[in-house]
């Protein structure tokens, strides 16, 4: 089953019929009327995407580089804010991953024509010019990027073509010293699932993801022993509800897990919410992360700085979804 959303909330596209969504995201997909990974060709988006690449060549060669830490941001306090709309653009599939040393990031844009995850690397004359990972083999597109706390691996969605009714699997891909290696599928017993959107390693390998067998979806776990993935296992009635969870972050030694929740009777659609895990291993009641969430708006796919600073989540804005980032100190709050 294809859980596309490509083009969420965008009032030129409308619903891709022979894509088949779960109860998750069709609830988001109302808001604006669209799909996410549907890679079928589009003329008016397709040249909205190249004049928006040509401007930002031009930009590029024009604008001062950005330079320190995080893109050269002013660091967020307490309220949320934009985060590098500029550079990595307003509309995006997932938000900037940052490496453990902070000078490397990945993300997806939601209108990317090349179909690959975005990187960008701070130099010493500033952050480099975005350019699209494209690997030597492999699939041939990817999405939703997810670095391994140590960063050796890097995880990601790749979409199968129409005629596998754009099935969605996760892959893997090991970092040497001379770049990225060829990609492999991380798992049958993963990808046997209908898999979308965000995902999250933890320091001892186990993958957190969102699957849909039932209901609208929830957060399954994979355990990672002897360097091989187990039969992934959903969370607990905890975290996963009778209406649809998705776009995991767990904390790399696993104390925490931020997602998006759906709830069909809120007009605040997908928010996020946390939930801890305790000393016996089972998982605290979800809480709404209220003072980040707001009414009609979607708040998703969260992420926190491998420095545990800062956390990132998209929020859609009359440009798409856009990236924000707000102090981490807001998760102690609901501890």
């Amino acid at each position: 089953m294809s859980l596309s959303i490509r083009g969420l909330f965008l009032p030129l596209l409308s619903i891709t019929a022979n894509l088949k969504a779960t109860e998750y995201f069709k609830n988001i997909m109302s808001v604006r009327g669209g799909t996410a990974m549907n890679r079928k060709p589009r003329t008016l988006p397709a040249i909205i995407s190249l004049v928006a690449l040509f401007a930002s060549t031009i930009c590029a060669q024009t604008a001062p580089k950005l330079t320190g830490p995080y893109l050269g941001q002013t660091p967020p306090r307490d309220t949320a804010v934009l985060f590098a709309v500029g550079y990595l653009g307003a509309d995006l599939h997932s938000g900037p991953v940052f490496s453990r040393d902070g000078k490397e990031v990945f993300w997806s844009p939601l209108e990317e024509s090349t179909g690959h995850i975005l990187t960008s690397r701070l130099t010493n004359s500033g952050w480099s010019t975005p350019r699209a990972i494209k690997f030597p083999t492999g699939p041939p597109n990817s999405f939703e990027p997810c670095l391994s706390p140590d960063g050796t691996r890097l995880f990601f969605i790749s979409q199968e073509s129409a005629d596998k009714d754009h099935k969605e699997n996760i892959w893997v891909v090991t970092r040497e010293d001379d770049g990225w290696v060829a990609p492999r599928p991380v798992s049958p017993l993963i990808n046997a699932l209908s898999i979308h959107w965000q995902i999250s390693a933890a320091e001892n390998g186990n993958l957190y993801f969102h699957a849909s067998p039932m209901r609208g979806g929830d957060i399954y776990v994979s355990a990672f022993v002897d360097g091989t993935y187990q039969e992934p296992v959903a969370l607990g009635s905890a975290v996963n509800s009778d209406y649809g969870e998705g776009s995991p972050f767990v904390a790399p030694d696993e104390s925490y897990v931020i997602f998006s929740r759906v709830d069909r009777s809120s007009s605040r659609k997908a928010e996020l919410f946390i939930s801890f895990r305790t000393s016996d291993g089972t998982w605290t009641e979800a809480k709404s992360m209220d003072k980040l969430n707001r009414d009609g708006v979607n708040e998703l796919c969260p992420t926190v700085s491998r420095d545990g600073k800062y956390l990132f989540f998209l929020r859609n804005t009359p440009d798409g979804f856009s990236p924000h980032w707000v102090s981490a100190s807001v998760i102690d709050e609901y501890r």
